[in-house]
């Protein structure tokens, strides 16, 4: 199967996207410790709850990474 040039450009897109979503969530999980940390939040159960949105979307982001990754480099010869 021979890809388009657009199909290779959406895919590095794709793969592109999931790095820099893949770093928002780490600056976000950052943030958070920080500011829970310094008693910002009196909520303890906010805390929890973003840690584990922030570990869930983690583990997401990597299995699509490694998707994106394992198909475009079968699919574009890399």
């Amino acid at each position: 199967m021979t890809l388009r040039a657009n199909d290779r450009l959406a895919i590095k897109s794709l793969a592109q996207n999931v790095a820099i979503l893949q770093l928002a969530w780490t600056q976000i999980g950052k943030w958070s410790q920080g500011y829970a940390g310094e008693g910002g939040l009196h909520d303890d159960s906010i805390t929890k709850q973003v840690e584990g949105s922030l570990e869930t979307d983690r583990l997401v982001m990597e299995a699509i990474q490694h998707d994106v990754q394992a198909y475009d480099d079968d699919r574009l010869g890399v």
